[in-house]
């Protein structure tokens, strides 16, 4: 064997006798798969997630505020069963531009019946919505 060669297999050596010496899992705390991330931020002298965090928010003065949904959709079942409208308030004006006409009221004719549809839709809203309010309260009384 040359010289180099020699200087080679003693370099191999060291380097295999080093990473005996950094070998971080034994029998004793081997952990497979998944488990071994979090096994190590639970390590001694490493630091837990929830610690850094701790830290970091005490160092920059920022204040965690918890949130619910519930909190937030609190009134979200009032309003399903809450009239559409609820005053009568909203008076629009007859407009003479959009009436279809007599005959077409007579003939029956498609503008005539959307004119008239437009014309009922807040009362229909309001009819839906007893309607649901009615069945949720029966629902309630009666538990079906």
């Amino acid at each position: 064997m040359s010289s180099i060669q020699k200087d080679i297999a003693k370099q191999e050596d060291e380097e295999r006798e080093d990473d005996e010496e950094k070998v971080f899992w034994t029998e004793e705390n081997f952990v497979p798969g998944p488990e071994r991330k979090r096994a190590r931020l639970v390590m001694p002298g490493t630091k837990s997630s929830n610690v850094a965090l701790n830290e970091l928010l005490q160092s920059t003065n920022t204040e965690v505020i918890s949130i619910n949904q519930s909190d937030l959709t609190a009134g979200a079942q009032l309003e399903l069963i809450k009239s559409v409208t609820s005053d009568d308030s909203q008076y629009r004006p007859k407009s003479t531009d959009d009436d279809p006409g007599k005959l077409a009221h007579r003939k029956h004719q498609i503008t005539w019946l959307a004119h008239q549809a437009q014309e009922n839709e807040m009362e229909l809203g309001k009819r839906w919505a007893e309607a649901r309010r009615n069945k949720a309260s029966n629902r309630a009384k009666y538990g079906f």
